[in-house]
């Protein structure tokens, strides 16, 4: 449902800026949402993970998984995209969503609880957002 709520929210942002975003899936990359999933699951954190084979918000891959009963968000950025520059790109309709955001090098990963961001940076690193 989350991730329903943010590409939904996006798509309307990116419609009223008449902006178009760039689908890096063919990008390579060293990381994919499915690994993160596997580094939390191993950690007791991800369950039923799912891979959204239609990548948006200007992301390359993405997918969505379970984390303490939360519905959660995890997406890796195109190609020379950190994760930092990403969410300043779509700060904007991100808090329209809400959530709380763990971002590391070349991902981002969206949760609904201050708890579930603390528990998964502990995992992966990265900074909250």
């Amino acid at each position: 449902m989350k991730r329903f709520m943010i590409g939904a929210i996006l798509a309307v942002a990116l419609a009223l800026a008449g902006c178009s975003h760039h689908n890096a899936a063919s990008s390579p990359s060293t990381i994919t949402p499915a690994q993160l999933a596997q580094r939390l699951a191993a950690n007791g954190l991800c369950t039923d993970y799912a891979v959204d084979t239609s990548p948006q918000l200007g992301t390359r891959e993405q997918g969505d998984c379970t984390i303490n009963g939360e519905s959660a968000w995890i997406a890796t950025t195109p190609q020379g995209v950190s994760g930092a520059d990403w969410m300043k790109q779509w700060q904007q309709a991100l808090q329209l969503a809400g959530g709380v955001y763990i971002v590391g090098d070349r991902w981002v990963i969206s949760v609904q609880t201050q708890d579930t961001a603390n528990r998964v940076q502990q995992v992966l690193g990265g900074t909250i957002q």
